[in-house]
């Protein structure tokens, strides 16, 4: 669902989208918990 959702969404709002080969293993291995707390601060900031 996601690899035809995001396309779709890059070309609506007309941003590069760059699918990376090591996706899975860098969402599940590499974890995400600073990345989400990245993007939590940056739109607490911009609200």
């Amino acid at each position: 669902m996601m690899q035809c959702d995001l396309p779709r969404l890059a070309k609506h709002y007309s941003v590069p989208l760059v699918m990376n080969d090591r996706v899975v293993e860098i969402m599940f291995n590499t974890g995400t918990l600073s990345t989400m707390r990245f993007l939590t601060c940056s739109a607490a900031e911009t609200a």
